[in-house]
């Protein structure tokens, strides 16, 4: 599996930023949870990163209610309403519905219109 990084390079001029994309794929995929919580807790912006001992947990599966962590432990998630609405872990309707709008039109500025 790659995933894809922006990397700003270049001139910013007006409204535009040279951005290169490039895939990461070996170096990420075969890091080890604790390497991961490091990076996590390191380069993480936003209230969390601020409490003392902070220490994340790494999450590497979820599905309906429940996540499991990388020692294989299975979670009951009771805030998944802090970040997204409360559908669960990898429901398929919302899956079929974000991969049929993403083969349609995954984007348009909003001063357009579009019945995508």
């Amino acid at each position: 599996m790659a995933v894809l990084q922006r990397q700003a390079t270049g001139n910013v001029s007006g409204n535009r930023a040279a951005v290169t994309l490039r895939t990461t794929t070996d170096k990420t995929m075969n890091m080890t949870s604790q390497e991961v919580v490091d990076l996590t807790a390191k380069n993480t912006f936003g209230t969390w990163r601020f409490q003392k001992g902070w220490k994340p947990l790494h999450i590497v599966d979820a599905e309906g209610c429940y996540f499991v962590d990388a020692a294989g432990k299975r979670y009951l998630d009771f805030s998944s309403q802090l970040m997204c609405t409360t559908l669960g872990h990898k429901n398929q309707a919302v899956i079929k519905a974000i991969q049929d709008q993403a083969s349609s039109l995954p984007y348009i500025a909003p001063g357009f219109a579009t019945t995508a």
